[in-house]
């Protein structure tokens, strides 16, 4: 069985928590009403050009997607334990 990532967003006082809360009943699901996941890729993204390892790549579509991936990466690296503990 794969595990997918679904990410809720909302407006403050729109209910999210609440979502987040009723979800959680469920054993199948995890819901967090806050995560640092978005600062990360915001981090990743705004200091990928600064790293002179990533300056000095000849190859600028090789370096993009090398971030692609590593964006893709984050998510799935950051809920690994979640995501384990639903495969068991």
């Amino acid at each position: 069985m794969t595990n997918t990532i679904h990410f809720l967003s909302g407006l403050p006082r729109s209910g999210l928590t609440h979502l987040a809360n009723i979800l959680n009943q469920n054993p199948r699901f995890k819901a967090t009403a806050t995560s640092g996941i978005i600062a990360i890729h915001f981090l990743v993204r705004n200091r990928w050009v600064s790293v002179l390892e990533f300056q000095s790549v000849l190859d600028r579509s090789a370096s993009e997607a090398a971030k692609l991936r590593v964006f893709r990466e984050i998510p799935s690296s950051y809920f690994d334990d979640v995501m384990v503990n639903f495969n068991t």
